[in-house]
């Protein structure tokens, strides 16, 4: 059986992340939930149509919920996936952008929900394609051999 894993790129750090076994994966995801789930209570309240500029104010508290909350509870929850995150976290702080953050959160999301739900109702909170899968290789093109790789 091919095995799952996906390569993340996290500042100049390059990670090989393997799927988690059922009783890990139960785990976090019961945690991404209990994390996660407010932010998608928050889209779910919002109007999604706006007749007049003004509407688009009572935005701003989501965007500022994704901008502030939403990359750290995703940080958080990426670095309490793999043991080889975690303990990258000084340098990872260091040099990884908030887009490497969130793409990364987002390969970790294709390992731990293999039926693409979270990606759906991500869709229909609002979010769109926010949480769409985006396969990351390392520079050279290739796909590193197991954890930390650079």
């Amino acid at each position: 059986m091919k095995e799952q894993m996906t390569i993340i790129v996290l500042g100049e750090l390059h990670f090989k992340l393997k799927a988690l076994p059922y009783r890990q994966a139960k785990v976090w995801r019961k945690r991404l939930t209990d994390e996660i789930k407010p932010m998608f209570d928050q889209f779910s309240n919002t109007a999604t149509e706006f007749s007049r500029p003004s509407d688009l104010v009572s935005l701003w508290p989501i965007i500022e919920l994704i901008i502030y909350d939403g990359i750290d509870a995703m940080f958080e929850l990426l670095l309490s996936y793999d043991p080889a995150l975690e303990a990258s976290r000084e340098e990872i702080e260091k040099t990884a952008t908030d887009k490497q953050i969130v793409d990364a959160f987002k390969e970790i999301l294709t390992l731990i929900d293999p039926f693409g739900a979270i990606a759906l109702i991500a869709r229909r909170s609002g979010l769109g394609t926010m949480m769409t899968s985006q396969k990351l290789r390392s520079p050279n093109g290739g796909y590193p051999s197991s954890g930390q790789t650079d």
